[in-house]
């Protein structure tokens, strides 16, 4: 018993520090949940938006110059009792067409953005409802500054 409570009394710092080292939220996923078939099981799980495009990488990133882009971003979702959620993104990373990390970046298109979530059993997909995020720069992207966002998930049981 001693054992474990001084195992989560150095685990909660733990815990704090990795929410402090977090960055800030700039984007918020909005919108409403539907459900292809009965109702989930549980409604907190988590979503990610992807975002795919083309641009100039200037870093160390084999090749250089113009190539494809893929940047991710994720959040807690907590669906309502009305199946409407609002979920708070984060940034997790941009890779280059290579698979390297690209920090330095102008996007010059957006080719793809999708949403993709996880409820218990239950698989969502969507899209944005009508932003295509056509005028982001590269510190947009690397933050992920894009404030409100809407978009629906259809989620099904795979």
């Amino acid at each position: 018993m001693l054992r474990l409570a001084l195992l989560l009394a150095a685990l909660v710092p733990a815990c704090r520090a990795a929410d402090a080292a977090r960055p800030e939220s700039r984007a918020t996923l909005s919108g409403t949940a539907q459900w292809a078939g009965d109702l989930p099981t549980t409604r907190s799980g988590t979503v990610r938006l992807t975002i795919r495009g083309f641009g100039e990488v200037g870093d160390d990133c084999r090749g250089g110059g113009d190539m494809a882009f893929t940047a991710t971003y994720t959040g807690a979702l907590e669906v309502q009792a009305d199946d409407r959620y609002s979920v708070a993104l984060y940034p997790e990373a941009i890779t280059a067409g290579t698979g390297c990390s690209a920090n330095e970046i102008r996007p010059e298109r957006i080719d793809k953005i999708q949403l993709d979530a996880q409820l218990g059993d239950e698989v969502g997909y969507g899209t944005l409802g009508y932003q295509t995020l056509t005028a982001i720069d590269g510190d947009d992207l690397k933050s992920g500054t894009f404030d409100e966002l809407a978009g629906d998930l259809v989620f099904t049981r795979p």
